[in-house]
C-alpha cells in the first residue's frame, strides 16, 4: 500500500466516520423499562399521552393489561414473535414488538418519541405494526409519523393499521439525510381510526441514522489531505 494512501486511510479511521446504525423501540423497552419506575424524560425513546409534549405514560406491566382498564391509553408490555399468550394456532404475533392501546380520542392517543442523543444524520424511519388479540373490534388505528427539528414539526406520512390479527405491515419513510441536532425528535402518533372499539397493536419503530463528525474530524481530514498533497509534490520534484 502506498504511504500516502495508508496515511489517508489511517486518518479516516481515526476520524470516527461511523456507519449508519438502527435505533429500535423494542430493544430500548427491553433494556430500560422495568414496568415499575416511571420513564425518564429526555430518554432515547419515550411514550406520551396525547402528543409528543404530553405527560409520560407509565410503562404497562404484564399484569395491568385487560378489560379492567377498558379504554385506558396503554403501552409497554413486550410481545414476542410466536407468543401463545397472545393467540393460538397460526394466529400468533409475527415479530418482537411492544403492546400499544390508544384511547378513544386523538386527545388520548399515544405518541412514541425518539429523541436524538447527539447530532445525527437521519436516513429513514420504519414502523412495523400488526393488530393483535382483540384487535378486530373497530376500524383499526391511525398512525402519523413526523419529525421536529429546531422546534419546527413536519409530517413524513401517515397510514392506517387494520385487518386481520397478526398480519404484519411495514411502513418505511426514506428521507434524504437530514441533520438532527441533539434533542430533535421523531414522533409516531397512534390514535383511533374513526369509530373506537378497543383496537390493540403490536408495534416496533426503527430509526436509521449515522453520527455527524465533529468539526475537529473535518479539520483532521483536511490536514491529512494536505499532507498527501505535499508528499505527492515532493515525489514529482524529486
Amino acid at each position: 500500500m502506498k504511504p500516502a494512501f495508508l496515511l489517508l486511510s489511517m486518518l479516516a479511521g481515526s476520524a470516527g466516520l461511523a456507519q449508519a446504525a438502527d435505533y429500535d423501540l423494542r430493544s430500548f423497552v427491553e433494556a430500560n423499562w422495568d414496568y415499575i419506575a416511571p420513564q425518564a424524560s429526555g430518554a432515547l425513546w419515550t411514550a406520551h399521552y396525547g402528543d409528543q409534549d404530553g405527560v409520560l405514560l407509565p410503562p404497562l406491566s404484564a399484569a395491568a393489561y385487560g378489560f379492567a382498564c377498558g379504554t385506558c391509553t396503554q403501552i409497554g408490555q413486550r410481545i414476542d414473535a410466536g407468543d401463545t399468550a397472545w393467540g393460538s394456532g397460526a394466529a400468533l404475533p409475527t415479530f418482537d414488538g411492544v403492546f400499544l392501546h390508544p384511547g378513544p380520542s386523538d386527545a388520548s392517543s399515544v405518541a412514541i418519541v425518539f429523541t436524538a442523543p447527539s447530532d445525527i444524520s437521519l436516513q429513514g424511519v420504519t414502523v412495523h405494526a400488526e393488530m393483535v388479540s382483540n384487535g378486530l373490534l373497530g376500524n383499526g388505528v391511525d398512525v402519523t409519523v413526523s419529525h421536529t427539528r429546531g422546534g419546527v414539526t413536519s409530517t413524513l406520512g401517515s397510514f392506517v393499521v387494520s385487518g386481520a390479527d397478526y398480519t404484519p405491515q411495514a411502513f418505511s419513510f426514506g428521507v434524504a439525510p437530514l441533520l438532527f441536532m441533539a434533542g430533535d425528535r421523531i414522533t409516531v402518533d397512534v390514535g383511533p381510526n374513526g369509530g373506537y372499539s378497543y383496537d390493540h397493536l403490536n408495534i416496533d419503530v426503527v430509526t436509521t441514522a449515522a453520527p455527524v463528525p465533529e468539526p475537529e474530524t473535518y479539520a483532521l481530514m483536511l490536514a491529512g489531505l494536505g499532507l498527501v498533497g505535499f508528499a505527492a509534490r515532493r515525489r514529482r520534484a524529486a
